[in-house]
């Protein structure tokens, strides 16, 4: 941070303190920090208080009002500035101030199992290791992209998800349709290219043709790429909610056994992101609707 005209710096550097001490990278707290500098200054050059003691709602709604960016991010600002006044004060302002504030449409993609087996069948090796765990586990791009060969146990392998440091850290089973694919990809490595000795499971050729670990915007890329070339719209997020919609729709998987299997703390999260509403069942609870209304209408 530098120290311009910052009145609230000491605030900042205690916040700042509190938001590592507490496992936030510093990458982390840069992101939630710069939004939050850039309102006090919007408050300081507008002559209104700073301090967070001082702030009311008002404050809030003024803004809210003033912050020139899409509401999705609006909302995601004032909701970091309400945290560090709570931090400081205790005070909620921005659930106090209660401004409206329009939900954002999200463009969620998801892929049926046939675009899924074409997807898998074109892929190379190494590609269709990450469409397995993507869509046979249910792995994040970040968890495919951080696990390792060492995480691997006999038949079962050690995913660090979501959360601060090393995240929510869980024991899975490969199923046999995972360790197949990852067998066939070790096969691949032998004859294509050089062992890094980077130690991750997943992997993408360089430019030397050697074997590294990838970024998980590489890995979206890939598979973005591997899609297009099948005709097919596809995300490294469509995966999971492949995963969540044959639980739910193929295999009648109960809410919160979904809910586990996701790694969700809310069933909610599951249903609305991840379960695309099957035309079948929506057929079929029509016609039973209408068979139902038919009768009470005849008698």
């Amino acid at each position: 941070m530098d120290t311009n005209q910052d009145v609230n710096l000491t605030e900042l550097y205690q916040y700042q303190d509190y938001l590592r001490t507490h496992g936030r990278k510093g990458i982390t707290v840069d992101s939630i920090l710069f939004p939050i500098r850039k309102m006090l200054r919007m408050l300081q050059d507008a002559g209104r208080p700073t301090s967070m003691a001082d702030l009311s709602t008002d404050d809030i709604v003024w803004l809210a009002t003033n912050l020139h960016v899409k509401d999705s991010v609006k909302k995601e600002y004032l909701c970091l500035f309400s945290r560090m006044c709570i931090f400081h004060t205790g005070k909620d302002l921005w659930a106090q101030a209660d401004v409206p504030i329009n939900r954002p449409i999200i463009d969620r993609t998801f892929i049926t199992l046939d675009e899924f087996e074409i997807m898998y069948a074109a892929a190379k090796p190494n590609i269709r290791v990450a469409l397995a765990l993507g869509a046979f586990m249910g792995l994040r791009r970040f968890e495919i992209c951080n696990l390792n060969d060492s995480d691997i146990h006999g038949n079962r392998i050690t995913v660090r998800g979501k959360g601060h440091g090393d995240g929510l850290i869980v024991d899975m089973e490969i199923p046999e349709l995972v360790q197949t694919a990852i067998d066939e990809f070790r096969a691949y490595k032998k004859t294509h290219g050089k062992d890094s000795g980077d130690g991750a499971l997943f992997q993408l050729l360089d430019t030397h043709r050697v074997w590294n670990r990838c970024h998980t915007n590489t890995l979206s890329a890939k598979i973005k790429e591997l899609g297009e070339s099948c005709g097919i719209i596809a995300t490294t997020h469509s995966l999971r909610r492949l995963y969540a919609t044959t639980l739910a729709n193929e295999v009648g998987c109960d809410c919160n056994t979904l809910r586990i299997l996701m790694r969700h703390a809310d069933v909610s999260t599951t249903l609305r992101c991840y379960v695309d509403p099957d035309p079948r069942k929506q057929k079929a609870a029509t016609s039973e609707l209408m068979g139902i209304m038919k009768q009470r209408v005849h008698h």
